[in-house]
């Protein structure tokens, strides 16, 4: 278990629970994960989960992740998981802000990141996400991203707010990017998407763009009590 730690200035990964042979439960709980100075990596994590067994994510604060990269990747929570294996992994009440007091104004960037198997199943409720920039020139940006197929896809009481907003280019913004829709289980309410920025799109399901709550609701067949608003946050950072 990873506890009420404070990681700052790191080269690529904040915080890293690898998955091994009788690994089983590793947790990072309450850690606060940011940069004062660029890192010269052009792919940062905050939280990396390595195809770990179970793992627990709840109650990190993580923020101001920054390259010094023309394009860099930036990820608040990644997760890849593991063929054939039944895991499941909970991410719970974490704060992620991205560009938000440190502009990346091109380059990738993601809130959470879910990248498993059809084995693997996910459970991400009550986290509040916010990817910021301006001047923004290119990249792809999504508060919430799923790229891979799961046993179980839960998702409930989240915040995901992309305020990302281009200057030139062909920058996408999406609150929730979908570019994996297979799941045995899909069960996903009661959360608050947004986006409010140039080149700023609700969401993408497959292929298929959702230019609002309603267009995603009908793509999923979930969300029913879900809304679309400005969160207003109190800050931009935790």
């Amino acid at each position: 278990t990873i506890i009420n730690n404070e990681f700052l200035n790191f080269s690529a990964r904040g915080i890293t629970l690898q998955g091994a042979a009788g690994v089983n439960g590793n947790k990072a709980i309450d850690n606060t994960i940011y940069q004062t100075t660029p890192s010269t990596a052009t792919t940062i994590y905050g939280i990396y989960l390595g195809r770990g067994k179970n793992n627990i994510v709840e109650g990190n604060v993580i923020n101001n992740l920054h390259s010094t990269g023309a394009t860099p990747t930036l990820t608040g929570i990644y997760y890849i998981g593991a063929s054939g294996d039944t895991m499941n992994i909970k991410i719970f009440n974490n704060v992620v802000s991205i560009s938000a007091g440190v502009n990346q104004t091109a380059g990738t960037v993601r809130g959470i990141d879910y990248f498993g198997w059809a084995a693997n199943s996910v459970e991400i409720y009550y986290n509040s996400v916010y990817i910021g920039g301006s001047n923004v020139t290119a990249g792809t940006t999504a508060a919430l991203l799923k790229r891979d197929a799961a046993l179980s896809f839960k998702v409930y009481d989240n915040t995901f707010n992309s305020a990302r907003s281009n200057i030139s280019g062909t920058g996408i913004h999406y609150a929730v990017q979908f570019t994996n829709t297979t799941a045995t289980l899909f069960d996903m309410n009661y959360n608050h998407y947004y986006t409010n920025g140039v080149g700023g799109v609700f969401g993408i399901y497959g292929t298929t763009t959702a230019a609002n709550l309603a267009a995603w609701q009908t793509l999923t067949t979930q969300e029913a009590n879900s809304i679309s608003s400005d969160p207003i946050f109190a800050s931009s950072l935790d």
